[in-house]
């Protein structure tokens, strides 16, 4: 099998960043691993979580809610 087939069947993890505990203000939407400068405000806590979804659309559960700030 090479590389190209073996990736096109992969999943692909999702970041979601949001600015509410409640995560209904989405405000940046990445595949993970892709590297991104993405402009935030400065002190401002952010929650984020990771979802799983498989080439199909299926998606798997979300992780657990994490938060950062920015300094």
């Amino acid at each position: 099998m090479d590389q190209r087939s073996c990736c096109r069947n992969r999943e692909v993890d999702t970041l979601f960043v949001y600015s509410d505990e409640a995560l209904t203000q989405l405000v940046r939407k990445e595949q993970a691993g892709s590297p991104a400068e993405v402009p935030l405000d400065a002190g401002t806590t952010y929650f984020w979580r990771v979802k799983a979804f498989d080439k199909a659309g299926n998606q798997g559960e979300a992780s657990n809610t994490f938060t950062f700030t920015i300094n």
